[in-house]
């Protein structure tokens, strides 16, 4: 199911946020293994999206652009698609009105297509965490 996924994906994410330990970190990522070990996690992107709290979901995702804004060259790429399927995923979900009976329901098979083609980007996020940053995500 497409929650199932979401968490599969908020999970790396949430580790890769809120992980600790990030003296390790050669100097071209001591900045982005800094981001890692100090980012607060998306409970509080969880608890704005359970609130429907549109300015708090807006603000969680921009703070986890940080990640991007901070990653080192040969990571951008997979840290931009990790952030952008979850700033997706969470716009598909919180979009529709479930107290709309004429919203259009969200397109699961490709929401859930979208979250499976994540996968290796995220793979490589957390190995790079593992082995550059010594944070286990």
């Amino acid at each position: 199911m497409t929650a199932g996924r979401l968490r599969s994906l908020a999970a790396v994410v949430v580790a890769a946020s809120t992980a600790l330990g990030a003296t390790a970190c050669t100097r071209p990522t001591d900045e982005f293994c800094e981001v890692l070990s100090t980012r607060r996690g998306l409970d509080e992107l969880g608890a704005a999206i359970a609130r429907r709290d549109e300015p708090a979901i807006r603000r969680e995702l921009a703070d986890l652009r940080e990640l991007e804004r901070t990653a080192p060259p040969e990571l951008l790429d997979d840290v931009r698609t990790v952030l952008d399927t979850v700033s997706e995923t969470v716009r598909a979900v919180t979009e529709v009105e479930v107290d709309d009976p004429d919203a259009a329901p969200v397109d699961l098979t490709a929401l859930n297509d979208r979250l499976a083609s994540v996968q290796p980007a995220a793979q490589r996020l957390t190995d790079f965490a593992d082995r550059n940053c010594r944070v286990d995500l």
